[in-house]
């Protein structure tokens, strides 16, 4: 999540918390002395906030650059043994990364608004990231009205990493997730919004990645099952009227400890009167 910040000179500038995943790549890039780059951040070159607001943009845009050079180092050829890429995300793995995108920008949000490194006061008194936020929201949805997704983009390529899942980017289950991510984004920013209004939004516990299967299986959640049936054994064959019902009852046992632990924990919401 971008937010507008100001130096030890009073300098507004951009910032944007670099995923875990692409720290290693981003230093790279940047060839910075520093192994991991945790944070991007680019000074917009004036103190006044609305001036700020309107160079945001742009910046934005650098820090995209950066961000999309660094995907493609991490996507260079490796010599050890490459995975086959899966063409097909069925709807519960789409709804469990969208929920992965949604939660983790709330996160992000929040550590970045307990850390005292967030600067929310203008000299008039205005809440700077409010109007920030605005702006974006306001571009993100007319991008997303248009059905330009584009933006949402690096959320869909972080929650397939966050569930080791490798995908071709050219079929139809990429691109409905990219459409799901964005959805998911623009709902996180309208909440992060409201959180500038005083109200309490809880942050979600991230969806656990196992429950696809594991990190760097992409399983979904039939072969989850299978795996878990075969952990128990091949089941015996029924030899009475009575066991064919004791079978089916165990079959919906296991079936509905697998759902209840895929669901999602609810979002607590407590709206400032």
């Amino acid at each position: 999540m971008p937010y507008l910040v100001t130096n030890s000179a009073g300098v507004w500038c951009v910032q944007r918390k670099v995923p875990d995943r692409l720290q290693n790549a981003v230093a790279r890039v940047l060839d910075s002395k520093k192994p991991t780059q945790k944070y991007l951040k680019k000074s917009l070159g004036t103190k006044d906030r609305r001036e700020a607001n309107r160079r945001a943009t742009h910046a934005l845009a650098d820090l995209d650059r950066t961000m999309r050079a660094a995907e493609a180092l991490t996507q260079q050829p490796s010599p050890e043994a490459k995975v086959s890429p899966r063409s097909t995300l069925n709807d519960a793995e789409i709804k469990r990364m969208a929920e992965w995108v949604y939660a983790t920008a709330l996160k992000e949000d929040e550590a970045l608004r307990f850390s005292g490194r967030l600067e929310t006061t203008g000299p008039h008194g205005e809440n700077v990231n409010a109007d920030a936020l605005g702006d974006i929201v306001q571009d993100r949805r007319q991008q997303f009205a248009s059905g330009d997704v584009s933006f949402a983009e690096e959320h869909a390529q972080n929650a397939l990493a966050a569930f080791g899942i490798t995908l071709d980017q050219s079929c139809t289950g990429y691109h409905n997730l990219c459409i799901e991510s964005a959805k998911a984004f623009l709902k996180a920013l309208d909440d992060i919004g409201l959180r500038y209004a005083g109200a309490v939004i809880e942050t979600p516990r991230l969806p656990d990645s196992s429950v696809l299967g594991g990190h760097g299986e992409g399983g979904t959640l039939k072969e989850a099952f299978e795996g878990k049936r075969n952990v128990r054994g091949p089941r015996a064959r029924c030899t009475s009227t009575a066991e064919p019902w004791r079978c089916s009852f165990s079959c919906m046992v296991i079936s509905l400890s697998l759902i209840s632990g895929a669901r999602t924990p609810a979002r607590i919401a407590q709206r400032s009167s």
